[in-house]
């Protein structure tokens, strides 16, 4: 059992020696000790492991710890006022973990302040993976007798930053460094840093293969006056470690040395320091791009938008005297900006970059950028970087289906000011310029082109005529599709009849295809689930049972592409639905589809059924039907002794890296985990009250879960990481 003991304003003198803060966190976080919310409502707490499992206490039962699943939440412990003065030279020794989660880490940050009302001084920050207890040593600086120490964390989505035994003490003999690491700054040469404790005037440092025996066979190394050393003569691809010890001098000595950080040696493209060099090109058409493999790269990276199981390459380039850049892309690929290797990030762009993005910069100046697309891709990218053209294009180019053979064409005006713009629609996936597609001018930055083909996909572009400037680059494609004739019930007053069952056994219809077109009957605002605007749905009518219960359900049809339907039950006349929506519901049915059972209803009154999809206008097909409805006589409602469902279940953790736990009062009879797709990929009859689902074989994204105990059903979602 470790001793705890908090001395906070000290009343009493020990020896000059004493001890001033000890502290394990055996019973908690102490009394006394604050905490400040910087971003995000996440608390530090106690733990007996982290995240995963995988680290526990390093002495005792409990540690401080601060985990949540976001890239938000940052908040600061912080210790009572202590008197730092009873001792010579006040010293901070604690241990950390902060362990990976699929390239995510927390950031855990040390700050001091000598007066309560001072503001708080960064004195140590550690930002990369440590798996295991990690000893920290910190000279405090302007000691008083009123002196402040915070821990702050910031999520990062890792497995969560823990800290244990904390003691504030006298200095004892030499301290050795700590937060050892290597930054490759060509494929042969490395810088390598720590950071000293504060006591030490210069340091020893040594470097050799993987493995090595510290102090008989290393490479090289040197004692230097700084936290940092510049080796050279590596070889990309070996694996070194590197050992550093801090010389104090006089009765002090010398540390044991620290180490070993271990590091490979990155080969080109495999990091910032590393990274291949492109030419700033007066005409991509004609230059030799750069081709990013990703299906042999392992390097993981990425900006402040995107930071989660990416793999990429680093490329650096140089603006001329005009500071303007544009990046070219050949497929879509994500790309962050950085000034410097090490520098927080310009700018990121997670939305993907193809074909072009312009960028304006400091002229002359070298810059890195890191181009990432998701572990597992097999794709190949060409990059290429450019000046902008003298005529810029237009942007923000939509097409809009108007009918089973129209479609507006509309975009944002270029800055060049053209004397006006080419268009081109081509089948999708044939290329721009191909023979037989569709083309024409147009003076504004709207067209109406006529002349498609009914229920047909088809690609989109635009392209600027600067008169004796030449024309743009083509923007596009921007993909859509024309729909077919419109369903007979796309209107509420043409509603379909569905005739419920009366038994409780669910009857399903095939519903009817929903088109890309719009009927205009409700709003958003006279729905209060999820819509995408008012068009792509269709209507049917219903008439109450006797009972007065009736439950409506969408469902899947075999072969369909819809995923995902948004259901409103109306109880007003058609063309006059404002104010008299029922229920809606959105996810409610299996997977992504709808389910609402209604009860206390006035026998034989008609209720009308708004089925929707759940889409955005820009990524929706000619058609993604058929589904399948049914209404039947809502089964009876649980009397009060029967399984309250939604108040004793719970489940954890989401995301989910392998296992998922399902915790529940009753027996858990059936679990069934659906892809996206709709496709079932775990199936599992436990009868047990806690179960685990195995989610280790299924590949990353999003999943339902569907659970069934004593007759009742419940879907949620989670992600898998």
């Amino acid at each position: 059992m470790k001793k705890i003991t908090l001395l906070l304003f000290l009343a009493f003198c020990f020896a000059s020696n004493a001890q001033v803060l000890t502290e394990g966190f055996e019973a908690g976080i102490p009394a006394g000790w604050t905490q400040t919310q910087i971003a995000g409502a996440t608390d530090w707490t106690t733990a007996a492991n982290n995240q995963n499992s995988t680290v526990q206490p390093r002495t005792g039962a409990s540690m401080a710890y601060f985990y949540v699943g976001n890239y938000v939440d940052r908040t600061r412990l912080e210790t009572p006022a202590l008197d730092v003065t009873t001792v010579t030279t006040p010293v901070l020794t604690f241990y950390y973990t902060n362990a990976t989660w699929g390239g995510d880490i927390e950031e855990l940050r040390v700050f001091v302040k000598s007066a309560a009302a001072d503001a708080w001084t960064q004195v140590a920050e550690y930002t990369s993976n440590a798996e295991t207890w990690t000893e920290v040593n910190i000279v405090l600086p302007n000691p008083s007798n009123d002196y402040y120490i915070a821990f702050e964390a910031k999520a990062n989505w890792g497995r969560g930053a823990t800290i244990d035994d904390i003691l504030v003490d006298e200095l004892s003999g030499c301290l050795p460094p700590g937060s050892l690491n290597a930054a490759a700054t060509s494929v042969t040469d490395a810088d390598l840093s720590w950071t000293g404790a504060g006591s030490e005037t210069d340091w020893t440092y040594e470097y050799g293969i993987t493995g090595y025996v510290q102090g008989n066979d290393q490479i090289g190394g040197a004692s230097v006056m700084t936290e940092t050393a510049s080796i050279t003569g590596l070889t990309s691809g070996v694996v070194y470690d590197f050992y550093v010890q801090a010389n104090c001098g006089g009765s002090n000595g010398d540390s044991t040395y620290t180490g070993p950080y271990t590091w490979t040696q990155p080969d080109t493209g495999e990091a910032c320091g590393t990274a291949i060099v492109a030419t700033l090109e007066a005409d991509c058409g004609t230059a030799t791009p750069l081709s990013l493999d990703f299906s042999t790269t392992t390097t993981s990276g990425g900006g402040s938008c995107d930071t989660f199981n990416n793999i990429g390459f680093w490329v650096t380039t140089t603006t001329d005297a005009s500071g303007e850049l544009r990046v070219n892309a050949s497929a879509a690929v994500d790309m962050v900006l950085y000034s410097a290797c090490g520098d927080s990030d310009i700018e990121c762009f997670a939305d993907g970059i193809a074909p072009s993005i312009d960028l304006v910069l400091t002229p002359s100046t070298q810059y890195y950028m890191y181009f990432w697309q998701e572990a597992g891709s097999t794709a190949v990218v060409d990059i290429c970087m450019s000046l902008p053209p003298v005529c810029t294009e237009p942007t923000g180019l939509i097409a809009t289906p108007t009918g089973e053979t129209t479609v507006d064409l509309s975009w944002t005006a270029s800055i060049s000011s053209p004397i006006g713009y080419n268009y081109e629609i081509q089948p999708q996936g044939s290329p721009q310029g191909t023979p037989g597609g569709i083309s024409g001018t147009e003076a504004t930055t709207m067209v109406g082109v006529s002349g498609l083909v009914s229920e047909a996909n088809y690609d989109a572009f635009i392209q600027a005529n600067c008169d004796t400037d030449g024309t743009s680059f083509w923007v596009g494609p921007v993909s859509f599709s024309t729909p077919g004739p419109s369903p007979a019930n796309d209107n509420c007053a043409d509603a379909e009849n569905i005739m419920p069952s009366t038994t409780g056994a669910e009857v399903w219809i095939t519903g009817t295809t929903l088109y890309n077109t719009d009927s205009g009957e409700v709003t958003d605002t006279d729905v209060t689930c999820g819509s995408f605007g008012s068009g792509r749905d269709v209507w049917y009518q219903v008439e109450v049972p006797a009972a007065g219960d009736i439950t409506i359900e969408t469902r899947a049809s075999a072969g369909s592409s819809l995923t995902d339907t948004t259901i409103s039950v109306f109880s007003g006349t058609c063309g006059a639905m404002a104010g008299t929506e029922i229920e809606c519901d959105d996810d409610g049915g299996t997977n992504a589809f709808s389910l609402i059972s209604l009860t206390g209803q006035t026998p034989g009154a008609i209720l009308y059924v708004r089925v929707q999809e759940y889409e955005a206008a820009a990524a929706r097909g000619p058609q993604d039907g058929p589904f399948e409805i049914s209404a039947h006589a809502t089964e009876p409602a649980l009397s009060t002794q029967d399984f309250d469902f939604g108040s004793a279940f719970t489940y954890y953790p989401n995301p989910v890296d392998n296992i998922l736990t399902l915790n529940s009062g009753k027996e858990i009879n059936n679990v069934a985990v659906y892809n996206m797709l709709g496709q079932e990929v775990v199936r599992a009859t436990p009868n047990t009250v806690n179960t685990e689902v195995n989610m280790s074989n299924l590949q990353p994204g999003a999943y339902f879960v569907k659970v069934t105990v004593d007759n009742a059903t419940k879907t949620i979602k989670v992600i898998k990481k």
